[in-house]
């Protein structure tokens, strides 16, 4: 087989003429079946380099003689190959800083067999596509495919143009093309949004822009598997824009009748439902605290009893499932003790986890370390500590008197050690439940 007629291994070869255009004629480059002694221990690639007399398959081919043959198994295992033979035989060097490539192609003395015994070979995190190259284009990326080529990698994250995913999906949920452009990143910045860190800052793309990155994100992740390397797409993360978990909720109410009351799907629910709501009091709290500051008694009492209203109707919601009952937790405490001495130590134990943490104060007390969403655990220890505190900024604002202090941690000790009874089997239905609060929260004064 003459190596010039070896089609498969075109993409190969226009990589090192791309590389090294001086050696590209006298280097060939050839796919073939793996031998034994040139796998890897774990069953990674090997390559061999060969010097070439005229022959061929055992034939005489005059054009071959004193070339360079190198074989191996992939595409990009052979400009991997070719990258070895350039820094070890010819004395050659590439980088993104500048290449030293000579002139003509040296042969080694003998065959040249290696291998390794890595079967995935993997580049990038989130951030070099931030601080290196968000405003590559494709002349940058082809170079640096082809480097990373020439270094053995067979895996790199893929992520420019994947803004995009993220209009076409929430589009899908309701939102508008615009507002979900407000919320992606500037593409220096992106790299920290697909790590759920931010949302909305730098210039929001441009329609025209993200077309163009697209495109040139297709490009790139041609190229990857035309060079034998695979594309890594990263999954959803978990950041989403403002108002998201509001527009699930009702999704998955609408779901309903095509689900069911599957376990899974109820305890999706319940989870987006709490996810909601937690949310709606996320935005309380600074409004509550601009109030305080504003000595406004009536505003913040208002609000202040919003928040409470939203904890007390995220207990009765998480009510309805076994997964997110406080005494499910109590009782695999409990059960370990041989007698009522010993129960009651291990339940005030475990109550004393997921709220105070430990037994006693100290200076770098973690106070909530482990604190659960819990039906039962809010309306036992969260709202009343909240009823507390409130009532306490309230009652300063009217009298004008500094806030009566509070021991916090003799408040969650005193707690745990009364050892709450609370709910042990699910109460109400999620379905009804959860359609209530999102009607509470979609309707009337939203506060």
């Amino acid at each position: 087989m003459a190596l010039t007629a070896d089609g498969r291994a075109a993409p190969a070869r226009r990589s090192v003429a791309r590389l090294a255009p001086s050696l590209a004629d006298a280097v060939g480059l050839r796919l073939e079946e793996p031998r034994p002694q040139e796998c890897g221990a774990d069953g990674g690639e090997g390559f061999s380099i060969a010097p070439l007399d005229g022959r061929v398959d055992g034939r005489m081919d005059g054009r071959m003689d004193g070339r360079v043959l190198i074989t191996r198994t992939t595409t990009v295992a052979l400009v991997s190959g070719f990258h070895w033979y350039l820094r070890h035989v010819a004395g050659g060097h590439l980088s993104r800083t500048g290449d030293t490539v000579p002139a003509e192609a040296p042969r080694p003395d003998a065959v040249i067999v290696k291998s390794t015994p890595y079967t995935d070979r993997y580049i990038y995190n989130f951030t070099v596509n931030g601080h290196t190259s968000p405003y590559w284009t494709f002349a940058e990326w082809e170079r640096e495919l082809d480097l990373i080529a020439a270094h053995g990698i067979n895996r790199a994250l893929a992520t420019t143009g994947l803004e995009q995913v993220w209009v076409d999906s929430f589009s899908r949920f309701g939102y508008t093309e615009e507002e979900v452009r407000d919320w992606v990143c500037a593409p220096s910045l992106q790299p920290w949004q697909h790590m759920a860190n931010i949302g909305g800052i730098g210039p929001a793309p441009s329609p025209g822009l993200m077309e163009r990155r697209v495109e040139l994100g297709r490009r790139i992740v041609a190229r990857m598997r035309e060079l034998g390397i695979e594309p890594v797409l990263p999954g959803l993360a978990g950041t989403v824009p403002d108002g998201f978990a509001q527009r699930a909720l009702l999704a998955l109410l609408a779901a309903a009748p095509r689900l069911g009351r599957t376990g899974t799907y109820l305890y999706d629910l319940v989870d987006v439902a709490l996810q909601v709501l937690a949310n709606r009091a996320r935005v309380l709290l600074p409004r509550i605290k601009a109030a305080h500051e504003a000595a406004d008694a009536g505003e913040f009492d208002r609000l202040a009893h919003a928040l409470l209203d939203t904890a007390r109707l995220a207990d009765t919601v998480l009510a309805t499932r076994p997964e997110f009952l406080l005494e499910t937790w109590l009782r695999q405490a409990e059960r370990w003790g041989t007698d009522p001495r010993e129960r009651a130590a291990l339940r005030a134990d475990a109550a004393r986890l997921v709220t105070v943490w430990g037994d006693r104060p100290a200076a770098d007390w973690v106070e909530d370390y482990a604190n659960h969403d819990w039906a039962g655990l809010l309306s036992t220890y969260y709202v009343p500590r909240w009823e507390r505190y409130f009532g306490s900024l309230s009652a300063s604002l009217r009298s004008g008197a500094e806030p009566v202090p509070t021991d916090w941690f003799a408040h969650g000790a005193a707690w745990a050690r009364h050892r709450p009874r609370t709910a042990d089997r699910p109460a109400g239905d999620p379905l009804r439940a959860v359609a209530s609060a999102a009607a509470t929260l979609t309707s009337g004064d939203r506060t």
